[in-house]
């Protein structure tokens, strides 16, 4: 399987076993912020655990802000 659609079902993955907002200020997230709040900590949480993926912090954190800015659903 390609490194990318490997990378984009990652994020999605990581995106779908968020379902627990984390709120950590006073004032409501948006949406969007409440999602970026809990892949940012799935990702920080998760960090080096996946060895088979290779795919580097970095380059998921672009992938995951590619997926969003171009409002991709489907790999």
């Amino acid at each position: 399987m390609d490194k990318t659609i490997r990378s984009l079902i990652a994020i999605a993955g990581a995106i779908l076993l968020l379902g627990v907002p984390i709120l950590t200020r006073s004032q409501p997230a948006t949406d969007q912020e409440a999602l970026d709040i809990r892949v940012r900590k799935f990702l920080d949480d998760h960090e080096g655990k996946w060895h088979d993926w290779n795919v580097p912090v970095e380059d998921g954190r672009v992938l995951y802000r590619l997926v969003l800015d171009n409002g991709y659903k489907d790999a």
